[in-house]
């Protein structure tokens, strides 16, 4: 039997911006300007996410926590919210600080709006992917908790080291329990978030990139914030 398909992120630094007061557009403006000498990287796209998370919410609270090993599950395709064909892949994040990596698993093609309307439960999704035992079976403690979706632009620097993106049009559902149904209302957070991502080798020389954004460094996550927006949670 062939071995489970699975690409390993390096570790890298990721660090958000949230430019309360300017629109997406004026954060593009700013982050073309730098000395950075940023370019566009390739087209805009949009990506969706489902959130994944355990009953007492670990995932959530070790995040608002700042714990030393926090994690996100996330299944996440690009394109259409609903498409007949898409390619999703199970991503797991972990951090440390704004140190992170990332392992991501392939899941079998399939119909998004089946997956989110019809019921179809996840774990037997899961169990028609090629995915590892351990991660088969840790997978069973998590639940489908939040759909999120937004468009992202992607930059990078002269020196090809260091990443930008900027994310608008956010958009939180919460999903139902036991079950994959959106429930309405959505949330819509309008403010833009920039995010800044470089390979740890770089972090010595990550100065001379943030020194010429004006944004403020801030702790922002959109799984978190969705959370927020949909469950009586307690910190």
């Amino acid at each position: 039997m062939s071995q489970p398909a699975i690409d390993i992120i390096r570790k890298r630094y990721e660090r958000k911006f949230t430019p309360e007061v300017l629109t997406a557009i004026q954060a593009r403006r700013i982050v073309l300007s730098s000395a950075a000498m940023f370019k566009p990287l390739f087209h805009p796209r949009l990506i969706n996410n489902i959130y994944l998370d355990t009953v007492r919410f670990n995932c959530y609270y070790d995040n608002v926590h700042g714990s030393s090993q926090r994690k996100k599950i996330r299944i996440r395709w690009y394109g259409d919210l609903l498409q007949n064909h898409s390619k999703p892949v199970l991503e797991i994040k972990v951090k440390s600080g704004h140190l992170g990596d990332k392992k991501l698993y392939p899941l079998p093609e399939c119909n998004i709006s089946e997956i989110i309307y019809s019921h179809t439960s996840l774990q037997s999704f899961f169990d028609s992917a090629q995915l590892p035992e351990a991660i088969r079976q840790m997978l069973k403690s998590y639940h489908p908790r939040l759909l999120n979706r937004y468009k992202r632009e992607y930059f990078i620097d002269a020196s090809g080291n260091y990443r930008m993106t900027i994310d608008e049009d956010i958009r939180f559902q919460k999903l139902k329990e036991n079950s994959n149904a959106i429930i309405k209302p959505r949330v819509i957070d309008k403010r833009p978030v920039v995010e800044l991502k470089y390979d740890e080798i770089y972090d010595n020389n990550a100065s001379c990139i943030t020194e010429n954004i004006p944004f403020r460094l801030t702790k922002n996550s959109k799984y978190v914030n969705g959370i927020e927006a949909f469950y009586h949670v307690i910190y």
